[in-house]
């Protein structure tokens, strides 16, 4: 792999990583909450250039 490429493929994984934790973090919520008071910030694209 290039530089390039393991350095795509480490922000990749810090962005599941992230994205696993939120999702771990609704499913703790409880039954009663109906979301109305959930914000969640998705980072904007960064560098998705490529096709």
């Amino acid at each position: 792999m290039t530089q390039s490429n393991i350095k795509q493929v480490k922000g990749l994984e810090e962005r599941l990583k992230k994205i696993e934790d939120r999702i771990k973090a609704l499913e703790d919520l409880t039954p009663e909450c109906d979301g109305s008071a959930i914000i969640i910030k998705t980072p904007e694209k960064e560098g998705n250039t490529e096709k």
